[in-house]
């Protein structure tokens, strides 16, 4: 087997601060992507685990959202 020999850098923790805070200003901005078909069905089943055990949310569910006689 080789010797294999690796060669460190040296580190620079100025543009590694710099590259951080410009991803975080980045990840700040409002994603202006339309919305896929599958990003609602994603956001529908998180709604649902998260309200899983409310007791509102569980009869809401089972009486199909509506409790009006006109279905409105």
């Amino acid at each position: 087997m080789p010797l294999r020999i690796t060669y460190w850098t040296p580190m620079e923790p100025e543009k590694t601060i710099i590259e951080i805070e410009w991803l975080e200003q980045l990840i700040k901005l409002p994603d202006k992507r339309p919305l896929r078909m599958s990003d609602w069905k994603a956001a529908n089943q998180k709604h649902d685990a998260q309200y899983a055990n409310d007791p509102w949310f569980r009869l809401w569910r089972r009486d199909g959202g509506s409790l009006r006689p006109d279905g409105q």
